[in-house]
């Protein structure tokens, strides 16, 4: 939950510096200041968020989110395997078969299996790989 927030604190004060940018250079709030106010409407709330400028300023010139690297970086599927997979689930769904774990399992390591070959571990992706 508390990432989440800090996720939301940051969409508001991204969206709180675009609508500083169509004001005049001399009426304009800096990012710090945009950060800070951001920051102090979340603690009101009782909800204390950390906005930080540098990470604003990241995420202004297009930098990715922790959780978005990690997605990119780490993650077993790609994109189109992923619809494989869900087209797979509601195929089974639609025929009545129960979803479990070892059945998704299963058939995506087979997926990767195919893919990567001699590359994927002998253990598949881990009993825990759904988290």
């Amino acid at each position: 939950m508390a990432h989440a927030e800090q996720e939301k604190a940051y969409a508001e004060a991204m969206k709180e510096y675009h609508d500083e940018q169509k004001k005049t250079e001399s009426e304009r709030k800096s990012r710090k200041a945009i950060c800070r106010d951001v920051a102090e409407k979340w603690k009101a709330m009782r909800k204390p968020v950390t906005v930080s400028a540098d990470t604003l300023r990241q995420r202004l010139e297009g930098g990715w989110t922790c959780g978005q690297f990690n997605a990119e970086q780490n993650a077993w599927l790609s994109p189109e395997e992923e619809e494989s997979v869900v087209a797979y689930c509601i195929k089974l769904r639609n025929r009545g078969f129960p979803l479990n774990h070892s059945r998704l399992k299963f058939h995506v390591d087979m997926l990767l299996q195919a893919r990567l070959q001699s590359n994927f571990p002998e253990y598949g992706v881990g009993k825990n790989w759904t988290e």
